[in-house]
């Protein structure tokens, strides 16, 4: 199940896309709820000017979800944003906390747009519970929601199921030496079987593999 969202969030730093006009894509997002924050790279394609220096000014002093400013990195065809954010705060919690995949996230005309993934097994009892939690941090616009199959995705041919499980196995150190966790509490983090989560897991691998090993030819 894909859910389109799109939110104005009270308060929050998004509002400057309507004052200063510039749409704000969200590559990159790691929650450290440990700490009560999330890892973001923005990304503004064009390149550094008068008017984002003026919007990084208004991010640094002007909004407390905006933890810390880390760097700034402008090219020549855009400008990254790299920064601490309050995770409590911010609508990206709600998802993290009841297990959504965020496929994509961008901000426009004070807007927050996301279109976030979740897995069939669970999801009539889970889009009640996220709307219900969206809606105590900000005004929901729009929703629209769609069933798919195996779609592919944009990384390396990975279908959406395999993309929701590897990236909570990296999340969580499936990975790592030793384990983060086993294959059973990532099947029980993700709500889905075992055997379901090993295959697309072993898939996901695979193909990831095999696309570097592609590349490097």
């Amino acid at each position: 199940m894909l859910l389109n969202i799109k939110l104005h969030h009270y308060g929050d730093w998004t509002e400057l896309t309507e004052k200063y006009q510039l749409t704000v894509n969200n590559p990159y997002f790691i929650p450290l709820q440990g700490e009560g924050l999330n890892f973001e790279v923005f990304r503004i394609n064009k390149r550094l000017d008068d008017t984002i220096k003026s919007f990084i000014s208004d991010l640094r002093s002007r909004y407390r979800d905006v933890v810390r400013i880390i760097s700034v990195n402008p090219s020549r065809n855009f400008t990254d944003i790299v920064l601490y954010a309050d995770y409590k705060f911010s609508v990206k919690s709600v998802f993290v906390d009841s297990r959504i995949f965020i496929e994509s996230s961008k901000y426009s005309d004070g807007f927050e747009y996301f279109t976030v993934a979740i897995p069939g097994n669970r999801s009539g009892k889970v889009i009640g519970e996220v709307v219900s939690r969206l809606r105590e941090k900000a005004y929901v616009a729009s929703l629209t929601y769609s069933r798919v199959g195996e779609r592919r995705v944009r990384d390396g041919g990975l279908t959406l199921m395999e993309r929701v499980v590897l990236t909570k196995a990296i999340e969580l150190g499936y990975f790592n030496y030793p384990r983060g966790v086993g294959l059973g509490e990532l099947a029980k983090e993700l709500g889905l079987s075992k055997a379901t989560v090993d295959f697309h897991l072993r898939n996901a691998v695979r193909k990831v593999m095999s696309r570097c090993f592609n590349d490097d030819q």
